[in-house]
């Protein structure tokens, strides 16, 4: 017996794309599908323009784990983790 999911992904600020469960009879691979339609991501090392540290970069794409968990980036991670937090950080705080 399959169970059925739907999942949703945020693929924009405010926009969202949904992945249909199939009727159990002949299940999708989620995992395969996602990356067919929005691509593998890859990782690679850079260097942080920010503050000049190393860090592993995400690019656009679908992403699984060992376990079979999935991520999706809807661009590329340009800063490392602590500078991006500051930046979306003073984004959220800016006023309007």
């Amino acid at each position: 017996m399959f169970q059925l999911f739907q999942f949703c992904l945020t693929v924009g600020k405010g926009r969202h794309d949904y992945l249909e469960p199939s009727d159990g009879t002949h299940p999708k691979d989620a995992s395969s599908e996602l990356k067919e339609k929005y691509g593998e991501g890859k990782v690679t090392e850079e260097i942080c323009p920010n503050c000049s540290k190393k860090f592993q970069c995400y690019s656009k794409g679908i992403f699984e784990s060992e376990n079979g968990m999935l991520q999706y980036y809807c661009e590329d991670s340009v800063f490392c983790d602590n500078c991006q937090r500051d930046i979306d950080f003073a984004e959220e705080t800016e006023p309007r």
